[in-house]
């Protein structure tokens, strides 16, 4: 039986809403993106640019107890962020694979997959013995701070522009100390990571109600 006109007058409404929340939330998420990334350009105006090699640290962490496995198992996406491998792994020994901590960083130092350098927020993940893993060892850097930092564009291409000459066509962690940042005081770091939090939170908002009213 088809559907009453009650029950069809539901769904129309419950679509016009989600469209509605989409339509809203879009409009929240641009302009907050755009007043982030206008602070930090005038960051760079503001506070001169520190080498980021003293307030890093290289992680070695291996699994080589193999307390974890497959569960544990992370790569880093081409949009830096951390998710369930696509890797196939049958057979696999996960002993050699790093240990990854909430809050540490990883990312692939081959040309390829530059400017995706991930910030893990779960309690613990593995990932390849390809990556580079490394931490913050300052408290005067707020570590999404950094992330932002590392997923902005211009960052993205002086990776690779380094990288391309390097002798090894890769960007270790020697490039990574060299990279320069400005550092304003730590709550100027968290009101930018809160704006970018609030934009993201949004545009998080809007793709899923986009989803639901399909």
């Amino acid at each position: 039986a088809s559907p009453s006109l009650s029950e069809q007058q539901k769904v129309v409404n419950a679509w016009k809403a989600f469209r509605e929340i989409k339509e809203q939330n879009e409009a929240k998420a641009a302009p907050l993106m755009q007043l982030c990334q206008s602070y930090i350009q005038e960051l760079k105006h503001k506070y001169p640019a520190q080498e980021i090699g003293p307030y890093i640290e290289e992680c070695n962490e291996r699994n080589v107890d193999g307390k974890y496995g497959v569960e544990e198992l992370r790569g880093v996406t081409s949009e830096g962020i951390f998710d369930t491998s696509k890797a196939k792994t049958d057979g696999l020994n996960f002993l050699p694979y790093k240990v990854v901590h909430n809050g540490e960083f990883a990312y692939n130092p081959s040309r390829i997959n530059l400017g995706s350098i991930a910030m893990l927020d779960e309690e613990i993940s593995i990932i390849s013995p390809m990556y580079i893993v490394f931490k913050l060892n300052s408290q005067e850097i707020h570590p999404q701070y950094l992330s932002i930092w590392f997923r902005r564009t211009e960052f993205q291409r002086s990776t690779l522009f380094y990288a391309s000459g390097s002798v090894r066509d890769t960007f270790d962690i020697n490039e990574m100390r060299r990279v320069r940042i400005p550092l304003p005081p730590l709550d100027v770091q968290r009101a930018i990571v809160n704006i970018y939090k609030c934009a993201n939170e949004a545009k998080q908002i809007a793709t899923e109600a986009d989803r639901l009213s399909r």
